[in-house]
C-alpha cells in the first residue's frame, strides 16, 4: 500500500512540475499555485473521465441521446488533449477545461433535465473560473450561468415537444431550482475568491520575507567580502608598512655610519647628507600621512578657515616641485592663475596645499616622461583645481579603489613605487571635509586627469 501512495505522489509531483516548467515561474505566486492546482485536477479529471465515460456513453446511445454521447465524447477526447499535449500553454488549457465544463454543462441540462448532473457541471465552471483566474472571472461565469438558464428556460417553453427542463415541473418549482443554483453558485465564487484573496496575502507575506531574507543574506555576504577584503589589505598595507619605514631608516644608518670613514672627500659626504636628507624627508612624510589618516579616522581632522591667495599656493607648488621634474627630465607647467582680484578667497590654506601637493606627487610618481600641468580655476563660488599627466594611467574598474584607504592603483604593482597608497585617501578626505568632490578622468597608458571642485567663502 505504501509503495502504491509512493508511486502515486511521485507522479503528482513530476505532473506539477511538468505543468510549472510550461508556465516558466521561479516565484510562489497565486499563479504559480494556480498552475499546480490545475495540474492536480487534470491529473485526477484524466482516469476518472475515462472510467465515467464508457458507462455515460452506453446509457446515452441506450436512452436515444446521441447529442450528449457526442459532446461526452468531445469533452473526454479534450481532456486527455488537455493532460498529454506537451507545449501547451497554461492559459489555453484553462481555457479548454472550462470550456469543456460549460457546453457538457448546458447539453446534459438541456437533455435530461434538473435532476441530471449539468447543473454540477455548470457550477464547476464558475468554480473553477475563480480557482484558476481570478474573482472577476467567476462572477462573469455566474453571469453567463444565469444567462444560460433564461436562454435554455425560454427554448424549453417554446419547444411543442416534452423537455426534461419543464416536463412535470410548476413554474415555480422551476424558478426555485434556478434561483437554488443561482445562490448556491454565487456562495461557490465568494467563497473561493475570499480564499484566493488570503491565499494571496499569504504568498505575499512569505515573499516579502524570503526576499528581506535574501536580502539580508546579500548584505552579510558583502559585510564577509569587506571584512575579508579589508584584511586582506591591511595585511598588506603592514607588510609595506615594513619595507616603507625600514628602507629609509636602512639608509639613515648606512650613509651615517659611512660618514664616519676619515678619508672620505667633500663631494662624497656631500652625497652621503644628501641620501640621509632625502631618506629622512621621506619617512618624515610617511610619519605625516600616518598621523594624518589616524586624525581623519577617528574624526578628529579639522578645518581652519583663513584668508589665502591661492596663486601663492599655486607658485609655491610650482617652485617646490620643479626641480624634482626637471631632475627627472619632466615638462613641469603651472598652467591656470586666477586673476588677481580673484585670488584671495577664505578657504583652508593648507589643506589647499596639501591637495596640490598629493597629487602632483602622484603624477610625479607615476609619470615617466612627457609632462604634467596643474592650475586653477575659479566657477562661481566653487575653484576647480585641476593635475594632469601624461603617466601611466589607471584602469577604469580600479579608478574607485585608488580613493581608499591603504590601496595604490595595482597591489601587484606596489612594489615599483614608493608610498604607503595613502597620498590620495587623505586627499579625497582633506576635499570631502572642505564640502568638495574629487574626480578622476583616465585610461591605462593614457594619461591622468583629477579634478577637484571646492567651495569657498568671499573675501568681504
Amino acid at each position: 500500500m505504501k509503495s502504491f501512495v509512493d508511486t502515486i505522489e511521485r507522479i503528482r509531483q513530476q505532473n506539477r512540475e511538468r505543468f510549472l516548467q510550461l508556465e516558466s515561474n521561479e516565484h510562489e505566486t497565486v499563479s504559480h499555485w494556480q498552475a499546480t492546482f490545475l495540474a492536480d485536477v487534470l491529473l485526477t479529471l484524466m482516469p476518472l473521465s475515462v472510467v465515467i465515460y464508457i458507462p455515460s456513453l452506453w446509457l446515452s446511445l441506450k436512452e436515444g441521446l446521441a447529442v450528449v454521447a457526442i459532446v461526452d465524447t468531445i469533452a473526454v477526447l479534450i481532456l486527455q488533449l488537455i493532460y498529454f499535449h506537451k507545449t501547451m500553454a497554461i492559459k489555453t488549457r484553462k481555457q479548454f477545461l472550462l470550456i469543456s465544463l460549460f457546453f457538457l454543462g448546458v447539453v446534459l441540462l438541456y437533455y435530461l433535465g434538473w435532476s441530471g448532473p449539468g447543473l454540477v457541471y455548470l457550477i464547476g465552471f464558475s468554480a473553477f473560473s475563480t480557482l484558476i483566474y481570478s474573482k472577476k472571472a467567476g462572477y462573469i461565469t455566474l453571469f453567463i450561468n444565469i444567462l444560460m438558464l433564461l436562454i435554455l428556460a425560454l427554448i424549453s417553453a417554446l419547444t411543442f415537444s416534452s423537455n426534461p427542463m419543464i416536463n412535470n415541473m410548476k413554474p415555480e418549482a422551476i424558478i426555485t431550482v434556478g434561483l437554488n443554483f443561482i445562490i448556491l453558485n454565487l456562495i461557490l465564487v465568494a467563497t473561493i475568491s475570499s480564499l484566493i484573496k488570503g491565499l494571496h496575502k499569504k504568498i505575499e507575506s512569505e515573499s516579502d520575507f524570503k526576499q528581506k531574507l535574501l536580502n539580508e543574506m546579500v548584505l552579510h555576504q558583502k559585510a564577509r567580502e569587506q571584512a575579508e577584503e579589508s584584511d586582506k589589505l591591511k595585511s598588506a598595507f603592514l607588510a609595506n608598512m615594513s619595507h616603507e619605514i625600514r628602507t629609509p631608516m636602512n639608509g639613515i644608518l648606512g650613509f651615517v655610519e659611512l660618514l664616519k670613514g676619515k678619508e672620505l672627500s667633500g663631494s662624497k659626504q656631500k652625497e652621503y647628507i644628501e641620501i640621509i636628507e632625502s631618506s629622512g624627508e621621506r619617512l618624515l612624510t610617511l610619519l605625516n600621512n600616518l598621523i594624518d589618516i589616524s586624525k581623519i579616522e577617528a574624526g578628529l581632522m579639522e578645518i581652519h578657515l583663513s584668508e589665502t591667495n591661492i596663486n601663492e599656493v599655486l607658485d609655491f607648488t610650482f617652485a617646490f616641485f620643479k626641480p624634482m621634474m626637471e631632475k627627472k627630465q619632466l615638462l613641469f607647467t603651472l598652467e591656470q592663475k586666477l586673476a588677481v582680484e580673484d585670488s584671495i578667497v577664505i578657504t583652508d590654506k593648507e589643506k589647499i596645499y596639501a591637495i596640490f601637493t598629493n597629487l602632483v606627487k602622484n603624477a610625479y610618481k607615476y609619470t615617466h616622461k612627457g609632462e604634467i600641468r596643474f592650475g586653477c580655476i575659479r566657477k562661481n563660488s566653487h575653484l576647480m583645481l585641476y593635475v594632469k599627466d601624461t603617466g601611466i594611467g589607471v584602469s577604469e574598474k580600479r579608478q574607485k579603489a585608488i580613493f581608499e584607504r591603504f590601496i595604490q592603483a595595482d597591489i601587484a604593482d606596489r612594489g615599483n613605487y614608493q608610498g604607503a597608497g595613502l597620498g590620495l585617501s587623505i586627499t579625497k578626505a582633506y576635499v570631502e571635509l572642505l564640502g568638495g568632490k574629487i574626480e578622476v578622468r583616465s585610461s591605462e597608458n593614457q594619461g591622468s586627469e583629477f579634478i577637484v571642485h571646492v567651495p569657498f567663502e568671499q573675501k568681504s
